[in-house]
Formats: C-alpha cells, sequence, structure tokens
C-alpha cells in the first residue's frame, strides 16, 4: 500500500485516503490517475480477450482439419467403390457432418422404388441371358425414375448412392447380354455393384435405423 506526504501538515499518510488524518485537509482522487486505472483496465481486458480470441481459433483450425481428414476418407471410400467424385463428396460431407434430417414421405417415396427394383431384379437374376431385354429395360425405368426425384437430408444422400449402384448393375447385365466377350467385365461390375450397394445401404441405415437392410436390400 503506497504511502503519501500531507502537503498542509507534513504528516505521512496513505494513498488511498480522502482525508489526511492528522489534519483533516481533504484530498480528492486526481482525475489522471483514474484515466490510468481504466487504461490498464481496458489493457488488461484486450490483451485476455485476445488470447482467447486467438486460443479459440487455434481449436477451430484444429477442429476444421479433421473434419476435413474424415470428410476426405470417407470420400476416398466412396471412390474405390466407383461412386464419382461430386457425389462421394456430397455423401462424405454428409456423414462426417451427421446429416440425418429428412422428411418420412421421402423415405416411404424411396421404399416403394426400391421395393419394385428388389422385384424386377429378381426377376433379371433368373432370366436367361437372350431373353434379358426387357428385364434391364425395367431396371432401367425405375432407375430413371429414382434418378429424377430430389429427398431432402440423408435420404437424398442414400438417393444418391443406390442410382450409382442401379447404374451399375444395368451396366453388368448389358455386358452380360453381349455373350462370352462380355462376362468378365460383367462379373467386375457385378462385383462393384454389390460394393456400392452396401455403401448405399450403410447410408440408409444411419439415415433411417429402424430399416435395416443387408446386401443392399431393405
Amino acid at each position: 500500500m503506497g504511502i503519501k506526504i500531507c502537503k498542509s501538515c507534513k504528516k505521512p499518510m496513505k494513498s488511498t485516503d480522502t482525508h489526511c488524518r492528522t489534519c483533516g485537509t481533504e484530498y480528492k482522487n486526481s482525475p489522471i490517475i483514474l484515466i490510468v486505472i481504466i487504461i490498464i483496465i481496458l489493457g488488461v481486458s484486450y490483451f485476455a480477450w485476445s488470447k482467447y480470441k486467438e486460443k479459440e481459433a487455434k481449436r477451430l483450425a484444429v477442429v476444421q482439419l479433421e473434419k476435413d481428414t474424415k470428410i476426405s476418407q470417407a470420400k476416398a471410400e466412396l471412390i474405390s467403390v466407383g461412386v464419382n467424385s461430386d457425389d462421394a463428396q456430397k455423401v462424405a460431407e454428409a456423414k462426417v457432418n451427421n446429416v440425418t434430417i429428412t422428411n418420412p414421405q421421402h423415405i416411404k417415396s424411396f421404399n416403394e422404388i426400391f421395393t419394385e427394383w428388389q422385384d424386377a431384379e429378381k426377376v433379371a437374376s433368373s432370366t436367361s441371358r437372350i431373353a434379358l431385354a426387357p428385364s434391364v429395360s425395367k431396371l432401367q425405368e425405375i432407375k430413371r425414375n429414382l434418378a429424377s426425384l430430389s429427398y431432402a437430408g440423408c435420404m437424398e444422400t442414400t438417393r444418391i448412392l443406390y442410382v450409382t449402384a442401379m447404374n451399375t448393375q444395368i451396366e453388368a447385365y448389358l455386358d452380360f447380354m453381349r455373350g462370352s466377350e462380355g462376362e468378365a467385365a460383367a462379373q467386375l461390375k457385378f462385383n462393384d455393384y454389390y460394393k456400392q450397394a452396401d455403401q448405399a445401404n450403410k447410408e440408409y441405415v444411419r439415415c433411417k435405423p429402424t430399416q435395416v437392410t443387408k446386401s443392399g436390400t431393405h
């Protein structure tokens, strides 16, 4: 605690005293001191705020880096099974950001279309090569129907992945219809279809956990 000298009686007094305890002389606090105190308080506050902002910026940068890394990994996984880059980016972002909001009517619409696809696929898989054309045409019709729609939230990413898988399945059947020369390419595409359908199924389950599917079927 500081000491000051009374100008009247020359006796020591506390720096915080407003009256000399010896002679009673009144002392008012200097406005300069108050201004200095205010400046110090503001300076300390600004420094503390700057440090907080700096720390928060670093934290957010780390969080964003982790998110970007997860998105890149999810995207790479999708691209590895034949999903195109743009669609893979959309789906990866939805997964990492945990987008699960959707419209119940969109789930109903998708389920109806996919049930139709399953039925048509069963027919195609049990049809001889020379008689496949009508079955493949039906699969193409169903795929075009799903591709023409647009859903909300995670059902949109589910739709995107299933359209990709459907395209691959149809291409596989078309190669198969070419005969022995197309069988190798067809087999590769059939394998890709199951991988893509598995990714689509995972997205569907993430979006609507109560409707679990297996091997691309609901």
